[in-house]
Protein backbone atom coordinates (compact mmCIF):
# COMPACT_ATOMS: atom_id res chain seq x y z
CA UNK A 1 0.00 0.00 0.00
CA UNK A 2 3.12 2.51 0.30
CA UNK A 3 4.34 2.26 -2.58
CA UNK A 4 0.54 2.63 -4.45
CA UNK A 5 0.43 6.22 -1.60
CA UNK A 6 3.78 7.65 -2.83
CA UNK A 7 3.09 6.75 -6.31
CA UNK A 8 0.30 8.56 -6.36
CA UNK A 9 2.08 11.27 -4.27
CA UNK A 10 4.48 11.39 -7.22
CA UNK A 11 2.00 11.98 -9.22
CA UNK A 12 -0.28 14.58 -7.81
CA UNK A 13 3.22 16.39 -7.62
CA UNK A 14 4.07 16.26 -11.28
CA UNK A 15 0.59 17.55 -11.92
CA UNK A 16 1.06 21.20 -13.75
CA UNK A 17 -1.07 23.09 -11.41
CA UNK A 18 0.66 21.69 -8.84
CA UNK A 19 3.71 22.81 -10.10
CA UNK A 20 3.01 25.77 -10.42
CA UNK A 21 1.15 26.68 -6.98
CA UNK A 22 4.88 25.91 -5.75
CA UNK A 23 6.56 28.45 -8.53
CA UNK A 24 4.01 31.33 -7.85
CA UNK A 25 4.60 30.65 -4.26
CA UNK A 26 8.19 30.59 -4.51
CA UNK A 27 8.20 33.75 -6.82
CA UNK A 28 6.01 35.57 -4.15
CA UNK A 29 8.07 34.56 -0.93
CA UNK A 30 11.34 35.84 -3.31
CA UNK A 31 9.66 38.99 -4.43
CA UNK A 32 8.16 39.73 -0.94
CA UNK A 33 11.84 38.85 0.68
CA UNK A 34 13.07 41.18 -2.37
CA UNK A 35 10.53 43.83 -1.07
CA UNK A 36 11.72 43.30 2.63
CA UNK A 37 15.10 43.88 1.21
CA UNK A 38 14.63 46.95 -0.40
CA UNK A 39 12.50 48.22 2.76
CA UNK A 40 15.61 47.22 4.63
CA UNK A 41 18.03 49.37 3.06
CA UNK A 42 16.19 51.93 2.44
CA UNK A 43 15.70 51.92 6.14
CA UNK A 44 19.33 51.82 7.09
CA UNK A 45 20.63 54.36 4.81
CA UNK A 46 17.90 56.83 6.03
CA UNK A 47 19.46 56.09 9.53
CA UNK A 48 22.75 56.44 8.26
CA UNK A 49 22.03 59.61 6.85
CA UNK A 50 20.20 60.56 10.29
CA UNK A 51 23.30 59.73 12.00
CA UNK A 52 25.58 61.63 9.78
CA UNK A 53 23.04 64.62 9.78
CA UNK A 54 23.34 64.58 13.95
CA UNK A 55 27.00 64.36 13.79
CA UNK A 56 27.48 67.27 12.08
CA UNK A 57 24.38 69.35 13.74
CA UNK A 58 26.27 68.32 16.85
CA UNK A 59 29.23 69.38 15.70
CA UNK A 60 28.27 72.68 14.56
CA UNK A 61 26.71 73.13 18.28
CA UNK A 62 29.46 72.11 20.24
CA UNK A 63 31.57 75.34 17.73
CA UNK A 64 28.86 77.52 18.38
CA UNK A 65 28.91 77.10 22.04
CA UNK A 66 32.48 77.59 21.80
CA UNK A 67 32.90 80.72 20.45
CA UNK A 68 30.15 81.71 22.71
CA UNK A 69 31.44 80.66 25.80
CA UNK A 70 34.87 82.56 24.20
CA UNK A 71 33.38 85.72 23.61
CA UNK A 72 31.32 86.01 27.00
CA UNK A 73 34.93 85.14 28.26
CA UNK A 74 36.19 87.87 26.67
CA UNK A 75 33.26 90.23 27.46
CA UNK A 76 34.03 89.83 30.86
CA UNK A 77 37.43 90.56 30.82
CA UNK A 78 36.96 93.42 29.34
CA UNK A 79 33.83 94.06 31.52
CA UNK A 80 36.35 93.34 34.74
CA UNK A 81 39.03 95.71 33.19
CA UNK A 82 36.62 98.59 32.89
CA UNK A 83 35.73 97.90 36.15
CA UNK A 84 39.35 97.98 37.22
CA UNK A 85 39.91 101.57 35.99
CA UNK A 86 36.94 102.87 37.24
CA UNK A 87 37.84 101.51 40.59
CA UNK A 88 41.18 103.13 40.06
CA UNK A 89 39.45 106.56 39.28
CA UNK A 90 37.08 106.09 42.14
CA UNK A 91 40.10 105.55 44.53
CA UNK A 92 42.32 108.29 43.08
CA UNK A 93 39.07 110.72 43.55
CA UNK A 94 38.63 109.76 46.78
CA UNK A 95 42.28 109.98 47.92
CA UNK A 96 41.99 113.91 46.65
CA UNK A 97 38.81 114.48 48.02
CA UNK A 98 40.37 113.43 51.43
CA UNK A 99 43.47 115.48 50.90
CA UNK A 100 41.45 118.63 50.07
CA UNK A 101 39.46 117.61 53.23
CA UNK A 102 42.56 117.65 54.94
CA UNK A 103 44.15 120.71 53.78
CA UNK A 104 41.04 122.99 54.62
CA UNK A 105 40.88 121.15 58.03
CA UNK A 106 44.59 122.24 58.62
CA UNK A 107 43.70 125.38 57.31
CA UNK A 108 41.03 126.20 59.36
CA UNK A 109 42.34 124.62 62.11
CA UNK A 110 45.24 126.99 62.07
CA UNK A 111 43.03 129.48 61.50
CA UNK A 112 41.54 129.10 64.34
CA UNK A 113 44.49 128.66 66.81
CA UNK A 114 45.71 132.07 65.02
CA UNK A 115 42.59 133.95 66.10
CA UNK A 116 42.57 132.04 69.82
CA UNK A 117 46.36 133.47 70.20
CA UNK A 118 44.60 136.64 68.86
CA UNK A 119 41.74 136.27 71.72
CA UNK A 120 44.39 135.26 74.18
CA UNK A 121 47.10 138.42 73.61
CA UNK A 122 44.33 141.07 73.69
CA UNK A 123 42.80 139.08 77.13
CA UNK A 124 46.17 138.80 78.55
CA UNK A 125 46.80 142.92 77.71
CA UNK A 126 43.65 143.89 78.47
CA UNK A 127 44.06 141.87 82.15
CA UNK A 128 47.58 143.64 82.37
CA UNK A 129 45.86 147.00 81.68
CA UNK A 130 43.75 146.23 83.78
CA UNK A 131 45.84 145.63 87.24
CA UNK A 132 47.27 148.70 88.69
CA UNK A 133 50.15 150.86 88.18
CA UNK A 134 51.75 149.31 91.60
CA UNK A 135 52.61 146.15 92.43
CA UNK A 136 50.65 145.07 95.15
CA UNK A 137 52.26 143.18 97.61
CA UNK A 138 50.87 139.73 98.70
CA UNK A 139 51.41 139.15 102.04
CA UNK A 140 53.92 136.80 103.04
Amino acid sequence: MIPIFSYTILLSMTDISFLALIVTTLVGFGSLFGFLHVIWKQLSSQTQELKLELKTEIQELRKETKTDIQDLRKETKTEIHELKTEMASFRSEVKKDFHRFEVRFETANSALRDRIDVLVDTLAIRFIEDLPRKKKRLPG
